[in-house]
């Protein structure tokens, strides 16, 4: 499935992702002063980044999720970890759980 993903696309959209951040932070620099006199504390702060996966969705749609979390942190070192949200007690997540522990299991290992 992570082959099928990649060759139709997924990873076409990493570039987008990665300007979204770029532009996040242009705008807290600028909203900081950064590089300025009066700059504030937080424009020495390294910012990471946690990629947000929605548990509560289709396995097939979790995966796709997740796998391009996996892509996009490889492709940007802003991206740190993979986070799965979500209510935890919704039918879906009580119900496969074990199912997208093997996914971040199966694409860590790659």
């Amino acid at each position: 499935m992570r082959s099928e993903l990649l060759a139709r696309g997924l990873a076409d959209d990493l570039p987008a992702a990665r300007a979204f951040w770029d532009q996040a932070e242009a705008t807290r620099n600028q909203r900081q002063h950064c590089g300025g006199a009066d700059a504030a504390p937080g424009c020495t702060v390294k910012t990471r980044y946690v990629y947000q996966v929605f548990r509560n969705t289709p396995k097939g749609l979790v995966f796709a999720q997740t796998l391009f979390g996996f892509e996009l942190a490889a492709a940007d070192p802003r991206i740190v970890a993979i986070n799965f949200v979500g209510a935890e007690d919704d039918v879906i997540a009580m119900a496969d759980y074990a199912e997208p522990m093997r996914m971040i299991g199966a694409l860590a290992a790659l």
